[in-house]
């Protein structure tokens, strides 16, 4: 068999529906004497019944993920000595206005928005804010924000923590 019919058969295995006559050179004086039918050459016996045996018909089915996972660096800017009061924040953080994040006391995270406002995240009682020194993952959901008792955050060092309340921080004259 020449290397072009082992390729041929080969790729009529790879592929469904596909089927590949091997032609192989014929004696001499045999060449008028070959069976043909219609225009196709004809194909060795019991080929069809491998390739059906290997390869069932297809399903017909396509089945399409996404996932994207947003990274929150940590940072933000110095601390200086300011007092704030928190206000409850009803509704969701859009996750683009996050600009960098930074742990806090207990299980506090801040956020710093591109906006310049400040936002504190709550986590669960279980959780410990400094587990999300090196920023944390989120996983987008179709309204591409951040929202309270629904979404969980990731750190990079594994931990894993819901959301349980958003406040802002509003600076407090002295």
């Amino acid at each position: 068999m020449n290397s072009f019919a082992a390729l041929a058969v080969t790729l009529s295995l790879l592929l469904p529906g596909a089927s590949v006559a091997i032609l192989a050179p014929a004696p001499e004086g045999v060449a008028g004497k070959l069976p043909r039918t219609g225009s196709q050459p004809a194909a060795p016996a019991g080929l069809g019944r491998i390739e059906r045996a290997q390869h069932p018909p297809p399903a017909r089915q396509m089945r399409v993920e996404q996932r994207v996972i947003i990274r929150i660096a940590p940072g933000g800017p110095p601390q200086q000595r300011q007092r704030f009061e928190e206000l409850p924040l009803d509704g969701c953080v859009p996750v683009d206005t996050i600009a960098a994040v930074q742990p806090s006391q207990g299980n506090r995270l801040l956020l710093f928005l591109r906006d310049r406002r400040i936002v504190s995240a709550a986590l669960e009682r279980t959780c410990n804010a400094q587990d999300f020194y090196s920023g944390f993952y989120l996983e987008r959901q179709a309204d591409n924000a951040l929202c309270s008792r629904r979404d969980r955050l990731r750190s990079r060092a594994g931990a894993s923590c819901r959301v349980a309340q958003l406040h802002r921080l509003v600076r407090v004259a002295d």
